[in-house]
């Protein structure tokens, strides 16, 4: 379960984003990029080239801090798991950070995380956020759009391509990642984007990249709008000869996007295509393929019967055209279903005498003729159907790798190399009747908020002291009337919760919360860090609602007056309700049932916010 404060945070991220596309709007078709009002720039990419191991150890190639622990540049960290608490070390130190951590980069520019083990080979440029969850991490990285786009165009091109395709990718990757932030801030994800191919390949900073660092940087800022509607710039290795639309596809119509032709994707030599050779004229020497043979000699039955010879006797001489035809699509797609061949055939009859024929059937591309020459190239059937022919056989070729809709890398290749076209005609191309425009984008890295300061484990904590609360995410800490286990339990404490430690004794703090005082165990603490900003209550979008979700469904919640769990309770709450959400604080959450508005404990809400369908890529 995620922590209240993270899904706050977005929701601020939400609200920023919705005003400054609200600025966005007078612009002035034709005109140049501009800069427009600053919207947020960080991306969150979820590292699954890490895996989800029980310790991470980097260094770092700038300074970074770690809940008020300072790393120099170069100095090793390591990050372990046991299960839902984080330990870090550094310089021989250890220290508990809890059940998430941040490592805040404090350097700029190229600078950031190298990971050695597990080991991977680039500089990964911004904070490093880690969740534990049952021994093992699972690491986010908040990074500069412009920084997160270094690591991807390397990667979904190559940094051999032009550099005017090179700023296609970039602007095509740029639209695609802001799209996923917009979508993403104010809901459940830790993450906006993986890097892997479920969204955008991203393999961190290589300084050798030169051309793809002066793509991205010539470009910085730069997206694709349709009026002021970001773009949703698609892209793909291959289209097959031909640019698929988003309506056959996944079923949403976009203004920009329309079945079109592309001759660049079809003069690349590198784009995917699959084929094989039908023999005009069939002899023993150069044999049809004996199962298409029985599926034409049975797909032309009628025919053998009308010209009354014997099906055994009749020979296909020679194959007069082969035509794909059937479009999956309305016209003019060429992702052809059929295959109509046409025949010269002789046979003879009963009684022996030679007649000659012509007859014509279809054979279906996908799952048929298509497996039997095995020329699939994606799992679903999409392929583009292209026949040629030359003097002596029909090649059928299936095109097409990936799902076909936007920008093809490889046309933009040939767009860039082969007849020198510039990123502005690609795109127009690509993606007709958009609008390139630049806008202004904040890089909030380190800044990433962070657990406190944390104290070496094992050292002691001192009456005054404030710390924060470090349990399960869904987990409370208990106030207890003495400081042993086994005492009354006066009170149950939210994870994230500020306390003042009253008088500390053998691993027990007194402290007073909710108008009790009791002792807590100190080793699910960490002390504050006194400049931390605290999470303010979040008024969310009008009309949000939750869910009450209870671990024992006959069980209920209480409501109560104030925000605390000694207040007056003014009525019970049923597994499943759904109320309306006016405020979002820390640990407490206000509410109105319709009836009656007051608090209930965060943990005990789901927030019902609209469901996200994964963006293809």
């Amino acid at each position: 379960m995620i922590k209240q404060r993270h899904w706050i945070r977005r929701l601020r991220m939400a609200l920023a984003l919705i005003l400054a596309c609200a600025l966005m709007g007078g612009m002035i078709p034709g005109a140049a990029p501009q800069a427009y009002a600053a919207q947020t720039g960080m991306v969150r990419v979820k590292l699954t080239q890490l895996g989800s191991p029980s310790g991470i150890t980097m260094s770092p190639t700038c300074a970074y801090a770690a809940g008020g622990v300072s790393i120099p540049s170069g100095t090793t960290v390591k990050v372990t798991a046991s299960g839902d608490v984080l330990t870090m070390t550094v310089g021989g130190e250890k220290y508990t950070m809890g059940d998430r951590m941040t490592l805040a980069r404090k350097g700029s520019g190229n600078t950031g995380l190298k990971f050695t083990a597990p080991s991977l080979s680039n500089v990964f440029c911004g904070d490093l956020v880690l969740y534990a969850d049952g021994g093992s991490i699972t690491p986010v990285l908040h990074i500069y759009i412009e920084d997160y786009l270094y690591g991807v165009v390397a990667y979904e091109m190559s940094n051999s391509y032009p550099l005017e395709a090179l700023k296609a990718q970039a602007v095509a990757a740029r639209n695609y990642a802001m799209m996923q932030v917009a979508s993403r801030t104010a809901s459940k994800y830790i993450h906006d984007v993986t890097d892997n191919t479920n969204s955008q390949v991203y393999k961190g900073y290589n300084s050798s990249y030169k051309r793809v660092i002066q793509a991205v940087d010539e470009t910085a800022g730069q997206m694709l709008y349709s009026g002021t509607t970001l773009a949703r710039c698609y892209y793909g290795s291959s289209n097959g000869g031909q640019i698929d639309s988003t309506k056959n596809v996944w079923g949403n119509s976009l203004s920009y996007s329309k079945v079109k032709d592309d001759p660049y994707d079809l003069e690349s030599p590198y784009a995917k295509k699959i084929s094989t050779s039908i023999p005009k004229f069939p002899t023993a020497d150069n044999p049809l393929n004996s199962t298409l043979r029985s599926w034409l000699i049975a797909g032309i039955a009628a025919d053998i019967e009308q010209a009354g010879v014997t099906k055994s006797s009749v020979s296909i001489d020679e194959i007069t055209s082969v035509t794909a035809h059937t479009p999956k699509y309305a016209a003019p797609s060429i992702v052809f279903k059929k295959l109509k061949f046409t025949m010269d055939c002789t046979g003879k009859t009963s009684a022996g005498k030679t007649v000659a024929f012509t007859a014509s059937c279809d054979i279906d591309t996908y799952g048929k003729f298509e497996s039997l020459f095995s020329l699939s190239i994606n799992s679903s059937d999409n392929e583009t159907v292209i026949v040629t022919e030359d003097a002596d056989s029909f090649i059928v070729t299936f095109r097409r790798y990936g799902h076909g809709v936007g920008m093809s890398q490889h046309g933009a290749r040939i767009m860039a190399k082969n007849y020198d076209m510039k990123v502005s005609d690609i795109l127009a191309f690509y993606f007709p009747g958009t609008e390139l425009k630049k806008v202004s984008m904040t890089n909030s890295t380190g800044s990433t908020a962070i657990n406190g300061t944390v104290t070496p484990a094992g050292s002691t904590l001192s009456a005054g002291d404030t710390v924060v609360v470090t349990v399960s995410a869904d987990d409370t800490l208990n106030l207890r009337a003495d400081a042993t286990a086994n005492s009354s339990l006066l009170a149950e404490i939210p994870n994230g919760t500020r306390l003042t430690l009253l008088s500390v004794k053998d691993g027990w703090g007194k402290v007073e919360f909710a108008g009790k005082t009791g002792y807590i165990s100190l080793t699910y603490v960490i002390k504050a860090n006194p400049d931390a900003v605290q999470p303010e209550a979040t008024i969310p979008p009008a009309g949000t609602t939750a869910t009450v979700t209870l671990s024992n469904p006959s069980s209920s919640l209480n409501l109560r007056a104030q925000s605390n769990s000694t207040s007056a309770i003014l009525t019970t709450l049923r597994h499943g309700a759904v109320v309306t959400v006016l405020e979002i604080g820390e640990a407490w959450t206000r509410i109105d049932t319709g009836k009656e508005i007051g608090f209930v404990m965060n943990k005990y809400l789901v927030i019902n916010t609209p469901s996200v369908t994964p963006e293809p890529t």
